[in-house]
């Protein structure tokens, strides 16, 4: 499941494995 913004890839995941909030949404990092 994603949160949050939807304009880049998960990069980070809660422990189930679920995608957390980006809050870098657009930028590389």
């Amino acid at each position: 499941t994603i949160i949050g913004a939807p304009c880049r890839k998960c990069e980070h995941l809660d422990r189930s494995g679920n995608c957390v909030r980006d809050w870098s949404c657009g930028q590389e990092v």
